[in-house]
């Protein structure tokens, strides 16, 4: 036992520095329900232009921060999947934003979970870090006013998301 010890305290160590090196220095506090949303312009997985908040003015948002390596963010795609088709129809805008990450590497995800909606590419936090994003998944609902009504993180409940989305939907 006293052998492992050492190699103990390396694993946790190195374990640690991995976990600090993907999270931003500067992130900031998560923006309070009701604030403004933080504007921003990210490019589009794949080199496929960019996508802006602004562009979708007067209608709700749902932003998914997410990263492939991260095991709850893979256990709730399919999840996210069937929620995004079921609620595009009735206005409501889904992004996923990849934190940290290259664009294959978020193409490569959303092709795997065939996620019917636009994957954006944070590769340097910063957008994340203005919304208070430290880990992931963090899910960002923004209403049709432009204002955070829902702000969570950690992986979705299904049943509890429809909820807040239809109360959200019905508001406008």
């Amino acid at each position: 036992m006293i052998r492992l010890r050492p190699l103990l305290l390396a694993l946790t160590i190195a374990a640690a520095a991995l976990l600090a090196r993907r999270m931003p220095v500067n992130a900031a506090a998560a923006p309070q329900p009701r604030a403004a949303a933080p504007a921003f312009t990210l490019p589009l997985a794949g080199g496929r232009g960019s996508i802006s908040l602004a562009q979708f003015k007067g209608h709700p948002v749902y932003l998914n921060y997410f990263a492939s390596w991260c095991q709850p963010c893979n256990d709730e795609a399919p999840d996210l999947k069937k929620i995004a088709q079921e609620y595009r129809s009735k206005g409501l805008v889904f992004i996923g934003i990849d934190e940290l990450e290259s664009s294959k590497k978020a193409q490569q995800f959303a092709h795997k979970y065939g996620l019917p909606y636009r994957i954006a590419i944070d590769d340097d936090g910063s957008v994340g870090a203005r919304y208070g994003v430290v880990g992931l998944p963090v899910q960002v609902l923004i209403g049709a006013d432009g204002r955070i009504v829902f702000d969570q993180p950690g992986p979705i409940n299904p049943a509890a998301l429809r909820g807040v989305l239809k109360r959200v939907l019905a508001a406008r």
